[in-house]
């Protein structure tokens, strides 16, 4: 249904992706990962593409999993995110096993605010020692998030 996508118009595009979403076409998902991976020319088209997955995403937990390995930078990241806001349980521990392996400061960001949807005992030991990170914005969302678990 995704091949031949980039030959097709803007509004054949958008058509396809608005479709694929509404009909929740989640076999299509592995395609709309590849898809996302390089962004698009057409911001429109580019967000739409975006939306489509997430929403298939935040519906599918096996597909976020295979997200959160997935070669791409940009699908890692939607699945980072989606795994954490959906409460995966399945995501979390390759969600804690990829923040003792990332040395990336966007990447380690994204994975500390999702763990912070999560209430396990053993996060706040893994992200206290990143309030002291060089980066300046992976110790605010260390410490943001060690805000949040003491809060709940």
């Amino acid at each position: 249904m995704l091949q031949g996508f980039s030959d097709k118009d803007t509004i054949d595009q958008i058509v396809l992706l608005d479709t694929i979403k509404d009909t929740g076409r989640f076999d299509l998902l592995p395609d709309l990962m590849d898809l996302y991976s390089t962004p698009h020319p057409d911001q429109a088209v580019e967000e739409i593409i975006y939306y489509t997955l997430v929403t298939l995403l935040r519906q599918a937990p096996e597909a976020i999993l295979r997200g959160l390995r997935h070669p791409s930078e940009r699908v890692r990241l939607v699945a980072i995110q989606c795994g954490g806001e959906e409460q995966i349980a399945a995501a979390f521990p390759v969600l804690v096993e990829q923040l003792q392996a990332e040395v990336n400061p966007e990447f380690l960001g994204a994975i500390i605010l999702a763990l912070s949807h999560f209430t396990d005992p053993t996060l706040p030991a893994l992200i206290a020692p990143l309030t002291h990170h060089q980066d300046d914005i992976v110790a605010a969302y260390a410490r943001q998030a060690l805000e949040l678990f003491r809060d709940s």
